[in-house]
């Protein structure tokens, strides 16, 4: 395992027990703001002085959201926010070094959320226009209070999620801020559930990493003593390897979140991967 991979684990684990400290904050200003604090910070010690990428993405996302959201914004987020992640990944056409590795991550996860919250502000504001006519269940979107131009800041960085994800939208982050069901939802005991299978995940990873390392297949000697059909073959276990890393540090994340509290509902609620509360307004009474 390199070096990198050691630290970023470190911080995922850090990520993870932080989430108790972040349930015991009331004050939902302060909490906003030590969760951003955080998730700058994570950022930092994996980007360096490459995290100029997601700051410079962010801002320029918090004027089109701020300044566009009625109009379109999503288009103009879409555009800028993937056009810029392709420049993030051909930086040395540009005379500018490639960002590490884990920054990767952290870009892609940012360009998601970006995109995904002007959409959500559109659609809101489109909404809003025809909120009579809608269903009672319905109305939770045109009824979300609009971002302003720091509170596109502070969903971008929340520490949970940052480095890898999962995605949640930022009507979830609010609900993270304002309602009491983190402080309620038995997080230890499902976070201990999700827990169960990093240490298969991780030890596969080492297995498969020790007997079959990608390295090899830059040595010359891989492509001078070894067959078409073995070069081929060695595919599989090194892809088996890469998806161990992935799985480790998806559940390592996803286990930030739920320690967090973040995307804790009522079951009555039936919430949904991704969007939240199906019934909204049973959630709320």
């Amino acid at each position: 395992m390199e070096w990198d991979d050691v630290i970023y684990l470190g911080l995922l684990l850090i990520s993870i027990g932080f989430g108790h400290f972040i349930r015991q904050v009331e004050n939902a200003e302060s909490k906003k703001w030590i969760s951003t604090l955080t998730g700058i910070l994570l950022v930092y010690i994996v980007s360096g002085v490459h995290i100029i990428h997601p700051v410079i993405c962010t801002l320029i996302n918090g004027l089109i959201i701020t300044y566009f959201r009625s109009a379109s914004c999503h288009l103009l987020s879409f555009f800028f926010t993937f056009g810029h992640l392709i420049f993030f990944r051909t930086t040395i056409y540009f005379g500018i070094g490639y960002p590490p590795a884990h920054t990767n991550a952290v870009q892609m996860m940012l360009t998601l959320k970006l995109v995904g919250l002007a959409f959500e502000v559109y659609d809101a504001c489109k909404l809003k226009k025809k909120i009579d006519t809608l269903s009672v269940e319905d109305q939770w979107c045109p009824t979300m209070p609009l971002p302003g131009f720091m509170d596109v800041f502070h969903y971008s960085f929340c520490y949970a999620g940052v480095l890898t994800g999962p995605y949640f939208r930022y009507r979830t982050y609010l609900d993270f801020l304002y309602s009491p069901f983190s402080r309620q939802a038995p997080c230890l005991e499902a976070t201990s559930q999700k827990l169960m299978y990093v240490p298969m995940y991780s030890t596969l990873f080492l297995i498969s990493g020790y007997m079959f390392p990608l390295k090899f297949t830059e040595d010359e000697e891989f492509y001078t003593d070894h067959s078409a059909l073995y070069r081929m073959w060695y595919l599989t276990p090194t892809f088996f390897n890469f998806r161990m890393r992935i799985y480790t540090g998806f559940v390592l994340s996803e286990c930030a979140c739920i320690m967090a509290g973040l995307g804790a509902y009522p079951k009555i609620g039936d919430s949904k991967p991704g969007r939240g509360p199906a019934n909204y307004v049973l959630v709320k009474q």
